[in-house]
């Protein structure tokens, strides 16, 4: 009798447990970031510091000590050596570079970018960055 019971019981058992893995395959597939927000999942701010070049004598006065420090600075990364005091130009300014990076964005993603004139520059447009 003891034999049949645990026979019925294992049927008993093995019925059950067909019947929870079938319904486990049956579960809707759901994203992480559909359910709600995390941590980390937030969107960055950048900021840098950058010179725009081909200004037609609209950029920043030689009275500016920065950018001619920054002038002369990245002249020496072309072994050009020069005493910023020496640099009397008024065709770059000095600007701050700001954006914001979506939480989700992908290589190659485009992003809105503000440059500003941080220095005595009258106009940035036609230069380069």
């Amino acid at each position: 009798m003891f034999f049949l019971n645990s026979k019925l019981r294992a049927l008993v058992l093995a019925t059950i447990l067909l019947a929870l893995s079938g319904s486990v395959t049956a579960v809707e597939t759901v994203r992480l970031k559909d359910l709600g927000k995390f941590a980390g999942w937030r969107e960055n701010a950048l900021v840098g510091y950058g010179l725009v070049t081909g200004l037609a004598n609209t950029g920043d006065s030689p009275n500016n000590k920065a950018t001619r420090q920054s002038i002369a600075n990245v002249l020496a990364q072309f072994d050009v050596a020069v005493q910023p005091e020496l640099v009397l130009s008024r065709n770059v300014a000095a600007v701050m570079v700001t954006a914001k990076l979506p939480p989700v964005a992908r290589q190659g993603d485009s992003i809105d970018v503000t440059v500003t004139s941080i220095g005595d520059a009258r106009s940035l447009v036609g230069g380069l960055c």
